[in-house]
Order: C-alpha cells, then structure tokens, then sequence
C-alpha cells in the first residue's frame, strides 16, 4: 500500500501543537499590548479571536501534513483543540458546557475550513 502524507493521527497531534504555539504566541502579544497601555477589556474579548485563529492555524497545519482529507484531519485538530481549552478551564473554574457547544463547533468548522485550505496550499 502506498502512503499517502503523513498519517492522518500524527497529522492531526500536530495541529493541535501548532494551535497551542499560535494560541501562546498571539496570547503574548495581547499581553504586551495590555502592559503598553492597551485595556484589558480588549484583552479579555480578543481570547475567543485568539482561540478560532488557533483552530484554523492548527486545522491548516494539519491538512497539509496528512496531503488529504483536509476536513477530517482540520476538523479533528481544531475540535481536540477547543477540548483541551475546555478540559483546562474547567481545571481553574466553573464551566458552562452549553456555553462552549457552541464554541466547539465553530472550531470544528475553522478547522476543517483551515485543513482544506492546508490540503490545497500543500499541493503547491
């Protein structure tokens, strides 16, 4: 059988490392940008920005290291990465599931959106 990319899973593991990296990375540019005197009201409404970029950062990643089927291995990233956020905001407080529903399936669609995207800039 010949092989296609890379494996759909390590595929997807990588994009939900690249969202962490992108995530770490714009979340510390917010941060320099309260300490400059920015208002942390712009902080605290630019997490779920930061947080759809990731998905579609990590859904791109993973669409072009698996070579195809985009959707799924986006889709798979970006839905992993908006759990592990659950799973670690559930660890510091309170958290509404039905609040992140609707969260979990827009990550789901960027992701999938961000592997499409990755498949085709992969072809290149």
């Amino acid at each position: 059988m010949r092989r296609h990319g890379e494996s759909l899973s390590k595929a997807i593991y990588l994009g939900v490392a690249a969202s962490c990296l992108g995530s770490l990375a714009l979340l510390i540019l917010a941060t320099v940008l309260v300490a400059l005197g920015m208002s942390e009201a712009v902080f605290t409404k630019s997490f779920p920005v930061i947080q759809y970029l990731a998905a579609v950062w990590g859904g791109t990643i993973s669409g072009k290291k698996a070579q195809r089927r985009g959707y799924l291995a986006g889709g798979s990233a970006g839905l992993l990465w908006c759990l592990l956020l659950y799973f670690l905001s559930s660890l510091v407080g309170t958290v509404s599931l039905g609040d992140w529903l609707g969260k979990m399936s827009a990550c789901l669609l960027l992701g999938a959106l961000g592997g499409i995207f990755g498949v085709n800039q992969g072809q290149k």
